[in-house]
């Protein structure tokens, strides 16, 4: 975050974003034209009032926008047809139909329900997080199909199988938070050759892993809180993978063996029965993280006394 003359802005991959101020919104706004910044944060610590109404006077100007706040009527929103990234929280009360963003490549915070409409036809869309997935189907055949695809993050979500999701040929990312009622990832084999990474986050139906081993080209893996995991003899076949991250689950068998065969960072919580600690599998790494927190303490105590 930077502050400049008082305009509070931060970059991203999108660009610069300026935070609006409803205190002084024309000077903001004359700020944000004097040196082209497209995207814009509203959020309630800095913008208090509940119109927003002057967005429709960058109907032709503004491509990236951010609420994060409640109260706001939404019709304005679906003017901004020249938008390339959207992050709103569905308001309970206006539509949102997506076919009015052509050039939509990156979507935060959809909900799926009838009041966000048409996600369907943004043919650029390349990033998608969404919540609450709950198909009838119990799987992703009822996804939206967005061919250009490359990232999805589903929070809350009901599916049982990744059944469906091979219509998505150019998926890297996949996250998922909360997906209880998932029983199975065989079908995440339909992507072995385009996935990169994939992010489970909380306890699952799930207690083999195997059908991660045919991922051929992913990178990434993190399983974090998702209960019992029944070994890790999948990372055998998982050449490329650099990343692997399991904490606060639990290798039912305890041999972290296989962590020897991942080219890169391992994680996990320690337990009792494993056949290995972080510290005897990453020994100068922890070592290191020991001593920069042993310096942080120190400067901490010199500045405010042993208060830890």
């Amino acid at each position: 975050m930077k502050t400049n003359y008082g305009f509070k802005t931060y970059d991203d991959t999108f660009g610069k974003w300026l935070h609006i101020d409803s205190s002084r919104l024309d000077e903001c706004l004359k700020y944000m034209y004097e040196n082209n910044i497209r995207h814009i944060d509203i959020n309630c610590l800095s913008y208090k009032e509940k119109d927003i109404s002057f967005l429709e006077d960058l109907k032709d100007y503004l491509e990236g926008l951010k609420i994060d706040a409640h109260g706001y009527r939404y019709d304005v929103i679906n003017k901004l047809h020249l938008l390339k990234i959207l992050a709103v929280e569905d308001n309970k009360q206006d539509v949102v139909d997506f076919s009015n963003f052509p050039d939509l490549e990156e979507c935060r915070e959809f909900y799926f329900n009838k009041r966000l409409i048409n996600i369907e036809s943004c043919k650029k869309l390349k990033s998608l997080r969404a919540l609450k997935y709950k198909p009838k189907s119990g799987n992703f055949s009822e996804l939206p199909f967005i061919p250009s695809l490359e990232v999805l993050k589903l929070l809350y979500l009901t599916p049982t199988s990744f059944k469906g999701i091979e219509r998505f040929t150019h998926l890297k990312n996949i996250m998922l938070y909360r997906a209880h009622k998932l029983e199975s990832l065989d079908d995440l084999v339909s992507l072995a050759d385009v996935l990169e990474e994939f992010e489970l986050n909380g306890k699952t139906k799930i207690f083999d892993y195997q059908a991660l081993g045919k991922l051929r080209v992913i990178k990434r893996v993190f399983l974090n809180n998702v209960g019992d995991i029944k070994d890790l003899s999948f990372l055998e076949t998982m050449p490329s993978l650099n990343h692997f991250v399991f904490s606060r689950s639990n290798v039912v068998d305890g041999d972290l063996s296989y962590c020897k065969k991942v080219n890169g960072w391992v994680a996990f919580t320690d337990k009792k029965h494993y056949s290995m600690t972080m510290e005897e599998l990453h020994p100068e790494e922890v070592a290191e993280q020991r001593k920069r927190l042993k310096e942080m303490k120190e400067e901490m105590i010199s500045k405010y006394g042993d208060i830890f």
